[in-house]
Parts: structure tokens; C-alpha cells; sequence
């Protein structure tokens, strides 16, 4: 399994920690996406191989992909919220 401080994650090891629910991609059902995984965001870089291996955020991408898991969460609770209503 993936030890802390290693440098990537192939694709299909990502899949693998998202379905059995070790790792939280940021939009479900998207692929591929950021994905939060033992305290550390991981991606694919923009400019990357289609095949590329997820690596860890830098500090600025992991501060803006927590501001976005944060607004899709709160995007969701006001979904549910008109729904219950």
C-alpha cells in the first residue's frame, strides 16, 4: 500500500483507494480529480501524460483544492437543504 512520503500514486492504485473508500476525490464520479488521501491532497498535473501518476499538492494547490472540497460541500448541503424543504 502507499507509505507516507511517497512521491506518486499510479492511476490505478488512486482507483483502487477511492473504492474501497481510503481516499475522497474531490468531485465524485469525475476522473481524474484531486483526491484527498492520508491528510495530503494528490492530482494529476495539468500538462501530464494521460497514463501519469497522482503527486502531492504543493502547499497552494492543497489550500485551493480545500477551499473547493469546502464550497462543493456547501453547495451540496444547500441542494439537500431545497430538496428537504
Amino acid at each position: 500500500m502507499t507509505q507516507a512520503g511517497k512521491q506518486h500514486i499510479d492511476q490505478r492504485e488512486m482507483t483502487d483507494l477511492v473504492s474501497r473508500g481510503l481516499a475522497r476525490p474531490l468531485m465524485a464520479g469525475y476522473d481524474p480529480v484531486p483526491v484527498h488521501y492520508q491528510g495530503q491532497w494528490w492530482h494529476i498535473p495539468a500538462a501530464a501524460a494521460p497514463d501519469a501518476p497522482y503527486v502531492p499538492a504543493t502547499a497552494e494547490q492543497h489550500q485551493i483544492f480545500d477551499d473547493l472540497a469546502h464550497r462543493l460541500a456547501l453547495a451540496d448541503a444547500a441542494v439537500a437543504a431545497e430538496r428537504s424543504s
